[in-house]
């Protein structure tokens, strides 16, 4: 990739990072009221059958009309409107223009029936239109691993490197090197299984250890973590195990890794009595023990 190209890349991550964008060069007043403001041409309001969303979104979570936080949003925006512009580009084949961020948005506004949107409209490659979207997802922390590491196999594609997208979304190196080991080698279908899964399952550590397993025993070690609890620790030691063809030490523990003890937590009462729960897994939420103590007073009823 070109370095002039590249550095323009690069400065426009910093001003989506920053929050601070490139002002557009014309004359601006140096006296009266209006002194120092600067008119931004790309901002307007734009009929809502003009827009339409990106096919190739990197994130696809939350964004049906049935889904509980659009239903909010539709209704937050029917009573104040849309408070932040949607970045769009024109798309020159199709006479139209596309979302690069705000479909959630656009999404609500259709629902709650504004027929114009507020929009921002950006001129930028569908490389720089991928990396925007990279950005403002990995920063609002909404993005899944999986679809993390999908997005960032598309920029690899287009010339960037490890080096480049670490620098570019201010991450490690091995934070990207985890993200890309999901995409390439987890089971396809533990991916889409994963992105509609509690968030405790969806987590970087979780599934790039299950990547680094072979494919045909990657299944059997996701059902153990959804039914288990597995946390990170016990995972890799799962996978360890699996990798050096160590498998009678699981059997021992009705499959749970040697070496990991179950969850038990003991309440002493005022009248001196001692209650335990105890789960098989090692980690139990406050939720899980409450709703344990609840059904163990409904059986002493």
């Amino acid at each position: 990739m070109a370095k002039s190209k590249q550095q323009e890349i690069e400065k426009n991550a910093d001003a989506i990072l920053t929050g601070v964008k490139p002002a557009l060069e014309m004359s601006v007043p140096t006296q009266g009221e209006r002194a120092g403001r600067r008119r931004d041409l790309t901002l307007f309001e734009l009929n809502i059958d003009r827009i339409r969303p990106d096919p190739d979104q990197v994130r696809r979570a939350n964004k049906a009309t049935d889904d509980p936080e659009i239903k909010e949003l539709a209704a937050s925006i029917k009573d104040k409107g849309i408070l932040q512009p949607l970045d769009v580009r024109y798309v020159t084949n199709g006479d139209y223009y596309e979302i690069i961020a705000g479909e959630r948005r656009f999404t609500a506004a259709r629902m709650a029936g504004l027929s114009a949107v507020p929009v921002k409209l950006l001129d930028v490659s569908d490389q720089e239109a991928r990396m925007i979207q990279l950005i403002e997802n990995i920063h609002r922390a909404d993005l899944l691993p999986t679809e993390l590491g999908a997005a960032l196999r598309v920029l690899l594609k287009d010339g960037q490197s490890v080096q480049d997208l670490a620098r570019l979304l201010r991450k490690s190196k091995p934070y990207i090197q985890k993200a890309l080991g999901i995409a390439e080698h987890l089971d396809p279908k533990i991916q889409a299984e994963a992105r509609q899964a509690p968030e405790r399952l969806q987590s970087m550590e979780h599934l790039y250890q299950l990547s680094k397993l072979p494919n045909e025993k990657q299944t059997t070690i996701w059902k153990q973590i959804k039914e288990q609890g597995l946390n990170v620790r016990e995972v890799r030691q799962v996978a360890g195990e699996v990798n050096r063809g160590d498998v009678h030490t699981r059997r021992h523990r009705r499959g749970r890794p040697a070496g990991t003890k179950p969850y038990a937590k003991t309440f002493t009462t005022k009248v001196g009595a001692h209650v335990t729960v105890r789960f098989r897994k090692s980690r139990a939420t406050k939720e899980e023990v409450v709703q344990a103590l609840r059904q163990a007073v409904a059986l002493v009823s």
